[in-house]
């Protein structure tokens, strides 16, 4: 849930500008698992992720059950994904700020979408 006032919402984003990164948020109407989240550094490369919960991967396998994807939901894949408890913006945020400060951002969001 967005809880403070330095997040700017453009239609379905929202969008954080800090001193060295900008982060964007695809949430649509509400902030809920999975969630498209793209930084970017001060080098102008466009890095992305993906944020589950672990409620939001079982909502996905049980789709999977019913579709038959996945060997009917045996296991899941994403590309560049981020595991969390429960989605907030300011949790995202620190991820982020976590993930700069140690350079793991680089391994953790890719450069495609």
């Amino acid at each position: 849930m967005v809880n403070d006032g330095h997040w700017e919402r453009d239609g379905p984003y929202l969008r954080h500008v800090e001193e060295g990164f900008t982060l964007t948020l695809l949430v649509g109407m509400e902030l809920e698992a999975p969630l498209d989240v793209m930084v970017e550094l001060s080098d102008g490369v466009q890095r992305f992720a993906t944020i589950f919960t672990p409620d939001s991967i079982g909502r996905i396998q049980k789709k999977d059950v019913e579709s038959g994807e996945c060997l009917n939901g045996r296991y899941f894949w994403a590309k560049n994904i981020i595991l969390v408890d429960a989605i907030d913006s300011s949790l995202v945020e620190s991820i982020v700020l976590d993930l700069i400060r140690s350079g793991e951002i680089y391994h953790a969001f890719g450069t495609e979408h």
